[in-house]
C-alpha cells in the first residue's frame, strides 16, 4: 500500500505543471495518509505494552477508543483532500439548448 500511495505522489509531482492545485491537493492527501498510517499502525502497535507499566486493560481499551476516533478524523481529512482534488479544476461540458422546429 505503501508503494502505492508514493506511486501517487510521484505522479502527481509530474503532473503539477498541468495541474497545480489538483496536483497540491493530492500530495498534500497521500502525504497525510502515509503519517496518518505509521503514527496510528505504532501507537497500536505499542498500546499492549501499557500494561506491563501498570495500566489496567480496561483503561488500555478506552485509549484504544480515543486513538481509534482520533485515527477515523485523521483519515476523513485524506478522504476530504483526495476527493477534492478529483473534483477541483473541473470544466463541465456545455450542453446547448435542443430547438425543435415543426415544418
Amino acid at each position: 500500500m505503501l508503494l502505492l500511495v508514493l506511486a501517487g505522489i510521484v505522479v502527481a509531482i509530474v503532473r503539477r505543471k498541468h495541474h497545480p492545485k489538483v496536483s497540491l491537493l493530492t500530495v498534500s492527501g497521500l502525504g497525510l495518509f502515509i503519517v496518518q498510517s505509521l503514527t496510528f499502525g505504532s501507537i497500536f502497535y505499542l498500546l499492549p505494552r501499557l500494561h506491563d507499566r501498570g495500566f489496567s486493560y480496561e483503561n488500555i481499551n478506552n485509549l484504544y477508543l480515543v486513538v481509534e476516533v482520533c485515527r477515523d478524523i485523521f483519515y476523513s481529512a485524506v478522504i476530504v483532500l483526495l476527493v477534492s482534488a478529483v473534483l477541483s479544476q473541473r470544466n463541465p461540458a456545455k450542453i446547448e439548448p435542443v430547438v425543435i422546429t415543426s415544418t
